[in-house]
């Protein structure tokens, strides 16, 4: 059985036949409207893969490699990538996951970044000079190694089949919205069916029926004389 869906220039359509609906059925659309529904549709595919509460499956996550270079500390990731998934980051041919750590982790390490090794055990989230996702390695390879990772990225400009089938009338409504405000319409009752689909994707998307347990963190306690039991002085 086939999912339903629609391509970018079917919506196009429908955002365009809901223009001229509230407009009073004027048929005329200028270029300059048509390009900006165009981008409005653009606009939210963005905004909903940056959409927070989406859980696993993410909308666009893939598995990628990035090679290491020798006695460099850092790798670069696909300017594309705007997340990476913990406990997916490793050396296969070592057999080697690398643990996350924070920046300031990273330097207490080694703060001058001379130590190499084999292969890295450790990373950091960073950027580079132009925004895109670095690895911080630790320790620095001294050999060209590949590191396997699954990513959560942004999807191409106008692909909308990036996204699943069941997430296009979530995509209509959210474009619509954008479409209708950027031309001076009211998108409210788009907006509104918008956060009610976005509600049902929520429940949805855990991919599994049963309940999700919440691993509760383990706490020390301290020893307390009797004494200071009953006397309240604790």
């Amino acid at each position: 059985m086939a999912i339903w869906e629609r391509t970018k220039n079917e919506l196009q359509r429908h955002i365009e036949t809901t223009v001229r609906s509230m407009r009073g059925n004027v048929a005329i659309i200028t270029a300059e409207e048509r390009f900006t529904i165009f981008g409005a549709i653009n606009e939210a595919l963005i905004d909903i893969s940056l959409e927070r509460g989406i859980d696993v499956p993410k909308t666009v996550m893939s598995d990628t490699t990035a090679d290491t270079v020798a006695n460099q500390g850092y790798v670069d990731l696909d300017a594309e990538v705007i997340q990476v998934i913990d406990g997916t980051v490793r050396i296969e041919s070592e057999g080697q996951i690398l643990s996350p750590m924070s920046i300031s982790d990273y330097y207490a390490l080694d703060t001058k970044e001379s130590i190499t090794a084999p292969f890295p055990t450790r990373y950091a989230i960073d950027t580079n000079g132009s925004g895109a996702i670095r690895l911080l390695l630790r320790d620095t390879p001294d050999s060209v190694k590949t590191i396997d990772l699954k990513v959560e990225s942004m999807p191409d400009e106008d692909e909308v089949g990036a996204l699943p089938g069941w997430y296009h009338g979530l995509l209509r409504s959210l474009a619509t919205a954008i479409a209708l405000e950027n031309l001076g319409l009211s998108g409210l009752v788009h907006q509104a069916r918008y956060e009610e689909r976005l509600k049902n994707v929520r429940e949805k998307q855990r991919g599994r029926s049963g309940p999700q347990h919440i691993q509760l963190r383990e706490r020390a306690g301290r020893p307390v004389a009797p004494e200071l039991r009953i006397s309240g002085d604790i």
